[in-house]
C-alpha cells in the first residue's frame, strides 16, 4: 500500500459511516459537466482528491513528505427531502450539517502511513444552479518506505 492509496480508503471508510452520501469516489471530474450522466442523479457526493504530495529526504530507508487532500462536496437542492421526515425549513441548515459532519469525521484522521488530518481551508465553489459544492482542504505528513539500498554481509 501507498501513503496515497491509504488516504483515499481511510476517507472513505471515515465518511461512509455518515448517512448522507450516495457517492464517495476518486474526484474524476464527475460533476463539472451538467452533461455527464452522473449529473443530477446523485444528490450527495464527496469526491477525494490528494493534490500532491511534497517529498523531503530523511535519513533511512524512509521518504517522508506533506499530502494535501481535499474533500469536495456536492449536493442538489432538494437532497435533505431523500431521508425519510427530513426537511430544511431553515434555507441551508443540512448543507452547514453535512459540512460539520464530515469534518467531525475527518479530522485528526491517521493510518499506517500518514499522521493525522488537519483541516487547514475551506470554501464554497462556484456551481450551477440547483448545485452546491464545498471543499475540505487537509495537510498531513505521509511516510513512505523505500527498498533497502545497502544489505550488510558478514563474511
Amino acid at each position: 500500500m501507498t501513503p496515497r492509496s491509504e488516504l483515499f480508503i481511510k476517507i472513505k471508510e471515515a465518511l461512509s459511516g455518515l448517512p448522507f452520501f450516495e457517492l464517495i469516489d476518486w474526484n474524476k471530474g464527475q460533476f463539472d459537466n451538467p452533461e455527464n450522466s452522473l449529473y443530477g442523479t446523485i444528490y450527495t457526493a464527496a469526491l477525494i482528491s490528494v493534490d500532491g504530495i511534497e517529498w523531503g529526504n530523511r535519513s533511512g530507508e524512509v521518504k517522508e513528505g506533506t499530502a494535501t487532500i481535499t474533500i469536495t462536496l456536492h449536493t442538489k437542492d432538494g437532497y435533505q427531502n431523500q431521508f425519510e421526515g427530513v426537511d430544511d425549513p431553515h434555507e441551508g441548515l443540512s448543507e452547514i450539517y453535512l459540512i460539520d459532519q464530515t469534518t467531525t469525521a475527518l479530522e485528526f484522521l491517521t493510518g499506517e502511513y500518514f499522521k493525522p488530518l488537519q483541516l487547514t481551508n475551506e470554501g464554497g465553489l462556484p456551481t450551477t444552479e440547483g448545485d452546491f459544492a464545498y471543499t475540505l482542504t487537509y495537510e498531513t505528513t505521509c511516510f513512505n518506505q523505500l527498498p533497502k539500498r545497502y544489505v550488510f554481509n558478514r563474511l
